[in-house]
Order: structure tokens, then C-alpha cells, then sequence
């Protein structure tokens, strides 16, 4: 464009008479269409970048927002999980001591010694609590999983 410009523009002022400074800032001076539009051209370029470079911005925020909400249902799944890792442990901790419990009873049971006899009372009592202890904690469990949508039948 430029170049066609220049040759229109020599060829319709040709001859000149003399090459001087002067002469020549009249002829750069006579490329000031061609400035204006390209300066015109290059500051709607500045725009439709910024408004492009804010479109940007405002989908990043919105990307932010969105990773902070799943970050956050992570964070309380993991928790959620620990709960039940810990209950559950819980839960294996205590059956495994009423099976014990229940193992010594049948062995006084078996026992001619009236003082181990008298001891199943009292191991019975543990294992009633132990077993409310599962109560509690299988309710703890079942409230998490309920929380957590997946529902126990």
C-alpha cells in the first residue's frame, strides 16, 4: 500500500526540480494519510487486545473460583475419609477385643475355679459396653456416609 502510494505520488508530481531537505520533508509530509490510518489501525489493535487481555482475566476468575470450590470438596472428602479410617479402626479394635472377651469366658466357663466363674460377670459387662462402643461408632459411620450421599441399607 505504501509502495503504490509512493509511485502515484511520484509519478503524478514528476518532474522534480531539484532534491533538497526541504523538498524531501514535503514529500514524507505528503504520507500523512497513510500515517493516520496505520496509527489509527495500530491504536484499535491496543484496544481489541485489552478488551481481549480482560476477557481473559474475568475466565481465569472464574477458573479460580471453580478450582476453589472442588479444592474445598477434596479437602472434606479426604477428612470425611480419615473419620472413617479412624472409626472403622476402631470399630475392628473393639470386636477383636470381645472376641478375646468371649474367648476367656468359655475358658472359665470350662473352669472348675469358681473365681474365674465369678470374673465372667464382669468380663460380660466389658462386652456389653464394647458393644454399645460399636453401636455408637457404627452410627458415627453410617451418619458420615449419609453426608456424604452414599446411603447404607
Amino acid at each position: 500500500m505504501v509502495l503504490g502510494y509512493a509511485v502515484a505520488l511520484l509519478y503524478f508530481t514528476w518532474p522534480i526540480s531539484e532534491i533538497s531537505i526541504n523538498k524531501a520533508g514535503v514529500f514524507g509530509d505528503s504520507f500523512g494519510v497513510l500515517t493516520s490510518l496505520f496509527s489509527g489501525l495500530a491504536f484499535s489493535g491496543m484496544i481489541i487486545t485489552i478488551l481481549l487481555q480482560r476477557q481473559e482475566l474475568q475466565l481465569q476468575r472464574l477458573e479460580l473460583k471453580e478450582s476453589r470450590k472442588e479444592f474445598s470438596k477434596s479437602a472434606n472428602a479426604q477428612e470425611k475419609n480419615a473419620q472413617l479410617s479412624a472409626l472403622t479402626a476402631l470399630l475392628n479394635n473393639n470386636n477383636e477385643q470381645i472376641t478375646y472377651l468371649e474367648k476367656t469366658i468359655d475358658k472359665n466357663i470350662d473352669s472348675k475355679n469358681r473365681h474365674r466363674i465369678e470374673d465372667n460377670t464382669r468380663i460380660e459387662a466389658i462386652i456389653q459396653g464394647r458393644q454399645g462402643q460399636n453401636e455408637l461408632i457404627s452410627s458415627k459411620i453410617t451418619e458420615i456416609l449419609n453426608d456424604s450421599g452414599i446411603e447404607i441399607k
